[in-house]
């Protein structure tokens, strides 16, 4: 079975909302290459993440909008698979526990 980046984004969103994580579609009608979701812990910390279908890299225009996010200290992750959906949701949860 193939996995497309709209089943890695539904697993994303799922588990982000199992785990009291808010996501939201970054729709910029302005300005192309923007990351597909904004992520936000119970923390306040803000997450922009891409998502891909598994293997699939973003395109150079997206890399030059990535690199604008990360020299304003956000982070940006591109997610390609369920695995590392996953770990990046995991890693969320126990960041915010004492």
């Amino acid at each position: 079975m193939d996995i497309n980046e709209k089943d890695v984004e539904r697993y994303l969103v799922a588990l982000s909302h199992k785990n009291k994580i808010l996501t939201f579609k970054l729709v910029s009608p302005n300005q192309s290459g923007v990351p597909d979701r904004i992520v936000i812990a119970p923390n306040g910390t803000l997450y922009f993440v891409e998502l891909k279908r598994p293997g699939q890299q973003p395109r150079p225009l997206q890399q030059s909008v990535f690199a604008k996010l990360r020299n304003y200290g956000h982070p940006v992750y591109v997610i390609d698979n369920k695995d590392i959906a996953k770990r990046f949701i995991d890693d969320i949860v126990l960041k915010r526990r004492p």
